[in-house]
């Protein structure tokens, strides 16, 4: 089975890695806060490293297949509506 390639600038994967990990610690401290069960703590605590990776694989890929989007400039115009009468 042939393995895409995926390309990501370093810069890029720091970034996601650094908030993906942000994340995570808030999610699994707040798991710490409401479980007094140790079991269930240790078994939440592996599920939500597996989503949370399950994320950044998603997030990576979106990025690789955004790279062979064609390139649009859109302008969005805000304008302030005369609410006066």
């Amino acid at each position: 089975m042939k393995k895409d390639l995926i390309e990501v600038s370093s810069l890029l994967l720091d970034e996601i890695l650094d908030k993906s990990s942000r994340v995570m610690v808030g999610k699994l401290l707040k798991r710490v806060d409401i479980c007094s069960d140790v079991d269930i703590l240790k078994k939440n605590v592996k599920e939500l490293v597996y989503e949370e990776f399950r994320s950044i694989k998603c997030l990576i890929e979106v990025h690789a297949k955004s790279l062979n989007l064609p390139r649009v400039t859109r302008v969005v115009e805000f304008k302030e509506e005369n609410t006066t009468t």
